[in-house]
């Protein structure tokens, strides 16, 4: 791609594809590859929520309605809308598509990773594609989608169907990709696929290969801890993951309430792995979200856990905190069990207290309490 120049020290992945082909998680994929990731629809969300005069302008298109009293906008209401309306559509990407940019454009230029994937399903439109150094798409058969959405977001054929006329074809949007990503397989087969990109990418010139060295000496330290989602480390969760495994708890007990298992086997595992960048040895286990955009989580629920605070604690605490920080996070949140008072008298002294939800999570997970920390992001 040759848009606007980049900062020199940056490099731009474009990410996108039609719904339902499992963007999110080639993004994820990525993210453990230490790129930083930038989600344009979490960013509509944000400018939803913060920007007076889109709110004003989506109150002067769809009606006061659009907008609560609390100041929620009604994505369902918006969407209803537009999608039998071209006009309504083009009203509104003319709105909401300039202050996406700005604020990816602000989320590049201040990136401290200088790899980057802007993940968006309009990319080919809109001015992010300017930005993008590449473009990689992912792609799966219209049938795997109809059976995802169906599944995974309780959506209508004739849902679906709306959705798909809405968007670019997907022979469209491959023509005008740099990289292709088949994700009909499992998540085996994607990660088989994005690490061959990955590879292909380092002999583009400078321009990735640059980058890729200051990432790589950024986040060496954490790239060492980090144990990615293959096939030998779900295995070994899922074989540690039954009624009286060491990962049940940091499986049913904290991810439940994102993700409500009920059962774990291999390919829900490495889903979930997808999710969240896990550092980690036999005794330990710490996982930054990635799918959050404030809050890195440290599960620590091995005994002994006074013991590994003492000897590695410092270190083991630097090196999530620090990834968190690379990542933009704005907490770290430390779960622990709530009668273990020796762990918490530690951590306090390293900076962390009570979270303002801890009450609202205890409900959720009884047995813990969660103590949180706010990183430095100045």
């Amino acid at each position: 791609m040759n848009g606007i120049p980049n900062k020199k020290d940056h490099y731009v992945i474009g990410l996108t594809g039609a719904i339902g082909t499992g963007k999110s998680t080639i993004m994820n994929i990525l993210r453990h590859l230490g790129a930083y990731g930038i989600d344009a629809d979490n960013l509509v969300h944000q400018i939803f929520r913060e920007n007076r005069e889109i709110q004003a302008g989506l109150q002067n298109m769809f009606g006061r309605q659009v907008i609560s009293l609390s100041g929620t906008v009604n994505r369902k209401l918006i969407a209803a809308k537009v999608f039998d309306d071209q006009k309504a559509l083009r009203d509104l990407e003319n709105l909401v598509h300039p202050a996406v940019t700005e604020k990816s454009r602000a989320l590049v230029d201040g990136s401290r990773i200088p790899i980057i994937v802007i993940e968006a399903i309009k990319l080919l439109e809109s001015d992010l594609l300017d930005m993008c150094d590449c473009v990689l798409v992912v792609d799966a058969p219209s049938a795997i989608v109809f059976d995802r959405l169906q599944s995974n977001r309780n959506m209508t054929r004739v849902g679906v169907e709306q959705r798909m006329r809405a968007q670019t074809s997907p022979e469209k949007m491959k023509s005008s990709g740099d990289y292709i990503v088949d994700n009909s397989g499992d998540i085996f087969s994607a990660w088989e696929q994005v690490h061959v990109i990955w590879e292909a990418l380092k002999t583009d010139g400078l321009g990735f290969s640059q980058p890729l060295r200051r990432m790589n000496q950024s986040i060496g330290e954490y790239i060492q801890h980090l144990q990615t989602p293959g096939k030998a480390l779900c295995a070994r969760l899922v074989d540690r993951g039954g009624p009286q495994g060491i990962f049940r708890d940091f499986f049913v007990e904290i991810i439940s309430s994102k993700y409500a298992f009920r059962k774990i086997d291999l390919q829900s595992a490495a889903i979930f792995l997808t999710d969240f960048f896990v550092f980690g040895t036999e005794k330990w286990l710490a996982a930054c979200d990635l799918q959050s955009d404030h809050v890195a989580i440290f599960a620590h629920s091995f005994p002994p856990a006074q013991t590994l605070i003492h000897q590695n604690g410092g270190k083991l605490l630097r090196i999530v905190e620090g990834f968190a920080y690379l990542q933009n996070k704005q907490f770290m949140e430390i779960v622990i069990s709530a009668d273990d008072l020796a762990i918490k008298r530690i951590l306090i002294d390293l900076g962390y207290d009570k979270g303002e939800d801890v009450k609202r999570q205890k409900e959720t997970i009884q047995q813990y309490d969660i103590l949180r920390k706010c990183l430095s992001l100045d």
